[in-house]
């Protein structure tokens, strides 16, 4: 039998199957004659349990009202009269029955969709219940959108959210650290090597733990402020944002306040075609306040090499900063 020869036979198996799940609906079900077709091939068992297993599946649909009243109208196997088999006159009722289904799992399938960035580019991602998403530069995530549920994994770099409302699916975004859940704000959240930033600028937000525990809690967040995430600490109790430097990153502006050269070099990287690399004794260290401009990532380097004792040494692959022997002592 030749693939389409299979394909057809199986359709039809399905089509006898749907025919019969309407019939043992009904008061006067032909159940020896359906315990016959039953037994009469394995296929027929199994597709019959199959569509049982789908229609339980949708739950409220079993007691549908318009359903039942198609339901009320197929010919019963006493009734059928003609020469023509039951099963045939019954195909409505098979029809209808595959389509409430096949509504019903649509309507429930979650859609999936992968958003990568490249080095020095920004992407603005629209979903459909109306949010709106950019995603910084060499960043990564997934969305995964259903009738009850709005998740984002973050991969891997940052990413803003402006959440439309939507009570009846909450808008949660993971990563290995820690997860996020808002119903409608704003907030941005940040993932690098050692801590998940979440950075709130309106509305509410809940901020959890990968795993929470006794001593390592949920915390609700309230707009203006920030928390991090680690995993050996939890969530850290939120502090206020520092307002004479918004989170401008989305425009093309980073900016730092007294914060770790390392960290700080993670953020230029998603800019940088050829990567910083940090060699000396205590630079990782150095605390950088500041604002810089990802537009003109170059001249990063310059800045870093003038307001530090640093020099760069380029290769084919990174930049590397050192201590600039004329400079450091």
């Amino acid at each position: 039998m030749n693939e389409q020869s299979k394909n057809s036979a199986q359709t039809s198996i399905d089509e006898q199957a749907a025919d019969w799940y309407a019939n043992m609906q009904s008061t006067d079900a032909d159940k020896a004659g359906f315990a016959k077709w039953r037994l009469a091939d394995a296929a027929h068992a199994k597709a019959y349990d199959a569509l049982g297993k789908m229609w339980s599946a949708s739950e409220g649909l079993a007691n549908d009202s318009d359903i039942l009243a198609q339901l009320g109208n197929i010919p019963s196997a006493s009734s059928a009269k003609s020469r023509t088999p039951w099963y045939y006159t019954g195909a409505a009722a098979a029809v209808l029955i595959m389509s409430f289904l096949g509504l019903f799992l649509t309507n429930n399938q979650t859609q999936t969709q992968n958003y990568a960035t490249t080095i020095d580019q920004q992407q603005i991602i629209l979903l459909d219940d109306g949010t709106t998403i950019t995603l910084d530069a060499n960043s990564q995530l997934q969305v995964a959108m259903s009738n009850q549920n709005r998740d984002v994994q973050l991969l891997k770099g940052r990413a803003r959210f402006n959440v439309a409302k939507d009570p009846q699916r909450p808008f949660v975004v993971s990563t290995d650290t820690g997860s996020v859940r808002a119903l409608g704000t704003i907030f941005d959240v940040n993932k690098n090597k050692q801590l998940l930033h979440v950075a709130l600028l309106e509305g509410r937000v809940e901020v959890a733990p990968k795993q929470a525990t006794d001593t390592i809690q949920k915390q609700v967040m309230t707009a203006g402020h920030q928390t991090t995430v680690s995993s050996t600490q939890g969530v850290a109790k939120p502090t206020p944002m520092n307002q004479d430097q918004p989170q401008d990153w989305t425009n093309g502006i980073l900016q730092f306040n007294a914060t770790p050269l390392d960290v700080a070099v993670e953020e230029f990287n998603r800019y940088l075609k050829k990567p910083l690399r940090i060699r000396g004794k205590n630079i990782a260290d150095l605390q950088i306040t500041g604002s810089f401009s990802t537009k003109e990532p170059q001249k990063i380097i310059s800045a870093l090499t003038t307001i530090f004792p640093l020099e760069a040494v380029t290769s084919n692959k990174f930049v590397m900063l050192t201590w600039d022997p004329k400079r450091h002592k």
